[in-house]
């Protein structure tokens, strides 16, 4: 929501749109506020759909303007690592949480062949104590 509300662009949009219409400026962080209060800012209730009607216009070209761009695009290719390299893989879990947990890991070469294992139980910890201490195992 960030894009429709406060980037410099469109906070400018925002504000000519206030002072266009005499709307007094507050500052909103949730779209749906800010569309709230340009309805009621209407004096007149024929022009109600005027002030909702233009913000919503306003929001729609923002969005194809932000989402619309040229898709350019990328091939990413994946090697494998050299033999050379170690994979550590570790994962800590508890029953209930906090519960009674443990944790493990393996290392691998090259990211497949079984270098060696290990396991582990931590007593009672929550699931995030108990992925650190597989971590620190």
């Amino acid at each position: 929501m960030h894009a429709f509300l406060m980037c410099p662009l469109v906070a400018c949009l925002w504000d000519d749109f206030e002072a266009n219409f005499r709307i007094p400026h507050i500052h909103v962080s949730i779209i749906q506020h800010k569309l709230q209060v340009y309805s009621l800012s209407s004096r007149v209730r024929d022009d109600r759909q005027l002030y909702t009607l233009v913000p919503t216009l306003t929001l729609w070209n923002i969005w194809k303007h932000k989402t619309l761009k040229p898709i350019v695009p990328l091939t990413v290719l994946w090697e494998p690592p050299p033999l050379v390299y170690l994979n550590l893989n570790v994962d800590g879990s508890s029953l209930c949480n906090p519960g009674v947990a443990s944790g493990g890991g393996i290392v691998l070469i090259a990211s497949s062949l079984p270098f060696v294992g290990f396991s582990t139980a931590f007593g009672v910890k929550s699931n995030m104590e108990a992925e650190t201490l597989a971590l620190e195992t």
